[in-house]
């Protein structure tokens, strides 16, 4: 299974037509969420249907359906499969306070219809008339892991098919306000492309949604597996990793560069020093989260970022490390909230 076209819609300006291509000037903010940065959705989205629209509804449809126009053939998809850890939460926390006020009465049913975390792989179905599989994955930081495996298993099943693969979050009030609470974000001001080299405890919020057309009969930068674990046990993630690697028939040596999802929290570095000084110490090492911020689908965006590096783009960002190694073969690790940890291994 390849990937063989994606767009995102991100704090940074990713949303330009042939990012892969240009330079663009980085943003760096001074407060604790980025913010995702939006293109003009008129084009894609009737106007009725836009201004009624939440922001994961609306950046999740346009971001797809801004996919679908830069390349077609993924109009028909056999599988519209999307990824989230909250969906719109925003719309659900207004639709369950309308249920309080109104006592159960007179509800919008706008809000409830852009609730539910579906709405948005519903919304880009029937923009397309599209009847086939139709799958969202809400599993936390998980998702977009769960997402890749159920494309590959589709794709085991049907060699032929043509999948769009997508991964949104937005920030919220509401669990910005939780995360905050049990001390997630800093609480100093930092300038976000300062993140990494952070020595405080936190880290900074962020959003925004990613998609892929996922196809097996054209070039593209191959997935070679996905795999999660739920522990916060430094010895069960060493043999996690060590683990998904030797499944894969792949010697840590061979891997050229890691994309390691260091987020500015100190007391949360242990692992990712381990893959990047015990395991695979002469390899190439990237950061994203001082672009893109930290929300459970982040990995979504470390993985876009890693494809567009495997074809050629220059790093936004110089390297933690440079091995001066041609990037072919990608390990993507990134931990959540400490104990959920996901693994991405993808090959030029």
């Amino acid at each position: 299974m390849k990937v063989v076209a994606s767009y995102i819609v991100s704090p940074q300006e990713t949303h330009i037509d042939d990012v892969e291509n240009k330079e663009i000037e980085l943003r760096n903010c001074s407060t604790n969420s980025l913010e995702v940065i939006e293109p003009s959705w008129r084009d894609y989205i009737p106007m009725n249907q836009l201004r009624r629209m939440g922001k994961a509804v609306r950046i999740g449809t346009g971001a797809g359906l801004k996919l679908i126009k830069k390349h077609p053939k993924f109009e028909n998809s056999d599988a519209i499969i999307l990824t989230t850890s909250n969906g719109g939460l925003e719309d659900c926390i207004k639709f369950l306070k309308q249920i309080v006020f109104f006592g159960e009465g007179a509800l919008t049913p706008t809000n409830f219809v852009q609730s539910t975390p579906n709405a948005i792989a519903g919304n880009i179905a029937m923009a397309t008339s599209n009847q086939a599989y139709n799958m969202t994955h809400v599993n936390g930081s998980f998702s977009f892991a769960d997402g890749l495996r159920d494309a590959g298993f589709f794709i085991n099943d049907q060699p032929e098919a043509k999948i769009l693969l997508g991964s949104v979050e937005e920030i919220s009030d509401y669990n910005y306000r939780i995360n905050e609470l049990r001390g997630d974000y800093k609480t100093e001001k930092i300038n976000s492309l300062d993140l990494i080299s952070s020595n405080t405890k936190g880290t900074i919020c962020g959003e925004g949604a990613a998609f892929f057309g996922l196809s097996n009969n054209e070039d593209g930068i191959e997935i070679i597996d996905a795999a999660t674990l739920l522990s916060a046990e430094p010895n069960q993630i060493k043999k996690f990793i060590n683990g998904f690697l030797s499944e894969n028939k792949i010697e840590p040596k061979e891997i050229d560069t890691l994309m390691l999802g260091y987020n500015g929290d100190v007391s949360n570095r242990e692992m990712y020093d381990y893959a990047k000084d015990a395991l695979i110490p002469e390899s190439n090492v990237f950061t994203f989260k001082e672009l893109f911020g930290e929300h459970p689908s982040v990995i979504s965006m470390g993985f876009w970022y890693a494809t567009m590096l495997q074809k050629g783009m220059s790093p936004y960002r110089e390297p933690l490390r440079d091995a001066n190694k041609k990037i072919d073969t990608v390990l993507i690790f990134n931990q959540y909230n400490r104990n959920e940890n996901s693994l991405v291994l993808i090959k030029k």
